[in-house]
């Protein structure tokens, strides 16, 4: 009885290690120019794109689903592939851990992280998860549903 509350109450000071974004934008990428301005060079990120990516930088709907680590204040930079082939490459790039954003339908798209990524007849299928929900994304997510991945929030 003792060793099981014991047990129970060490698992509330252990940290979990769960899969984090990839580093996309190498820290030489990133110049401090003076005090009031940082520029970020996408030119040799380590997505393989073959042209340079389209880059968009906004805030979110205010869902709450990726509580704490994105809030609708918090500005994401997208960097969102330009063409089919490099669509592809964003795909095969996709490991858990990595948030992205994929469509649900014509007009709803949802930034979740990719929690896993498994093979259903020879297609493959991408798990999302908000950092704030309890379960994974109740979709099936393939590489057409994928649309950009997310290289940082600046808070």
């Amino acid at each position: 009885m003792l060793t099981a509350i014991w047990h129970a109450i060490s698992r509330l000071f252990v940290t979990m290690d769960r899969p984090s974004p990839q580093d996309t934008v190498p820290r030489g990428n990133i110049s401090v120019v003076d005090l009031y301005k940082v520029v970020i060079n996408l030119e040799q990120i380590r997505i393989p794109f073959r042209h340079p990516p389209l880059v968009w930088v906004g805030s979110l709907a205010d869902t709450k689903s990726m509580d704490p680590v994105m809030d609708s204040e918090h500005n994401t930079i997208l960097l969102y592939p330009n063409g089919p082939d490099d669509h592809q490459i964003l795909c095969d790039y996709l490991r858990p851990g990595d948030i992205a954003v994929w469509r649900r339908d014509e007009n709803t798209t949802v930034i979740h992280r990719v929690t896993r990524i498994s093979r259903h007849n020879g297609r493959r299928r991408f798990h999302f998860r908000g950092d704030n929900n309890g379960a994974d994304d109740a979709y099936i997510i393939q590489d057409e549903h994928i649309v950009c991945i997310c290289a940082g929030i600046i808070y």
